[in-house]
């Protein structure tokens, strides 16, 4: 479930509707009570306004000419911005890492998926999970996914089985469901790997840069030349409604992956590029998305306290929780 919105649904492990909709019944109290509690995948929360600011008075035209082509990428101040950022929240300037912008996060998956293709990739690592889109996009671009384990790594007795050989490892961090990040010596072993093999660690971080006591993302430490990370700041904002992404990825990958974006997505509009702009600097404040984050953890608190879950994965990131909830 989320942990923002005003709506409560709830997923089981069992599949007894029965004592999912009386978990929805319970939950649903809260928004009754005063206190809205989040739905699926979208979020409704109170600081749209402050993240929006000025963009949210502005019309169409005052964005730029409407009738010239928008590009993001082409935008120096928003490049800068971006660097500037992954300096702050990690710690670490990106050096030679490029930036590679696009209109949300499934149209880069699927730019990363169709070079992975045009470069006779035909399969990949991975340690659970894999979002339903990238396994798809997988499937459509003839690429296998083989699972490491079974196990998801912020699980107890978690292994990370990594191949000998040199090969391309998919990765979703942080664990966007249950709100976990990957743990440290995990992100160790990958880098250690990466070092020992040349291989490629493509990581999802779609929910990133949403900690609940750091915005620093580990697998910021892996070898800059051999990741390709995703990062989406309206899902960091909860802003959904506008289409706004990025890929990190080597120097030496760029040329190819712009190509392939170019031709099959072409260019980002006026308001995401807009948006885009303003999510970064958002980002940026010392302020950051600290409301959203506390609410998210002030609900996930009180519907812990008030019994309506019978068990739950602690939270440590996001806006997700992974619970089983009360009968």
């Amino acid at each position: 479930m989320t942990i923002t919105g005003d709506r409560a649904t709830v997923a089981s492990g069992q599949s007894d509707l029965d004592t999912a909709a009386r978990a929805y019944a319970r939950l649903g109290l809260l928004r009754e009570q005063g206190l809205p509690f989040p739905s699926d995948w979208n979020g409704r929360h109170p600081y749209v306004a402050d993240y929006l600011g000025p963009l949210g008075r502005t019309t169409p035209l005052q964005l730029g000419d409407p009738s010239h082509y928008s590009s993001a990428q082409a935008d120096a101040d928003l490049i800068r911005a971006v660097r500037r950022f992954h300096a702050e929240a990690d710690g670490q300037p990106l050096g030679e890492a490029k930036v590679v912008v696009g209109s949300g996060a499934t149209q880069l998956l699927a730019t990363v998926a169709a070079w992975l293709h045009v470069t006779g990739v035909r399969s990949v690592f991975y340690q659970p999970p894999m979002h339903y889109t990238t396994a798809g996009l997988f499937r459509q671009f003839g690429i296998t996914p083989y699972r490491l384990g079974t196990r998801h790594l912020h699980e107890a007795g978690a292994e990370l089985a990594l191949p000998a050989e040199r090969a391309v490892l998919f990765l979703a961090d942080p664990i966007w469901y249950a709100g976990r990040r990957v743990p440290a010596r995990f992100v160790d072993r990958i880098r250690d790997w990466q070092l020992a093999t040349g291989s490629l660690v493509v990581v999802d971080g779609t929910f990133g840069y949403l900690g609940w006591d750091s915005p620093a993302e580990r697998c910021a430490g892996l070898v800059a030349d051999r990741t390709v990370r995703l990062v989406c700041p309206t899902k960091s904002l909860s802003m959904h409604g506008f289409r706004f992404a990025y890929l990190l990825a080597p120097r030496s990958l760029v040329p190819a992956l712009l190509a392939i974006l170019d031709t099959n997505h072409g260019t980002t509009s006026l308001w995401d590029r807009e948006f885009g702009r303003r999510a970064v600097a958002v980002l940026r404040t010392p302020e950051r998305n600290l409301g959203l984050l506390a609410d998210a953890r002030e609900r996930f608190a009180r519907i812990t306290a008030e019994g309506l879950v019978a068990d739950a994965v602690p939270p440590e990131t996001g806006y997700f929780a992974f619970v089983r909830p009360a009968r």
